[in-house]
């Protein structure tokens, strides 16, 4: 699989297997690594962008 250079969506990443999931993507390259959680500020993973994911209306 081809990570260097590429965008890569992670959910749950503000803890756990997926946090480290994210870190390992950022280190392996991505260009860029989205970080989807309910709650943004638990995304503190330097680099990351935080996405909100919340149930919809």
């Amino acid at each position: 699989m081809k990570i260097q250079g590429s965008v890569a969506l992670v959910t749950g990443a503000n803890r756990g297997l997926s946090a480290a999931f994210a870190r390992g993507l950022f280190a392996a390259g991505a260009a860029r690594v989205y970080a989807a959680a309910r709650d943004l500020a638990a995304v503190t993973l330097p680099g990351v962008v935080p996405m909100h994911l919340g149930a919809g209306a």
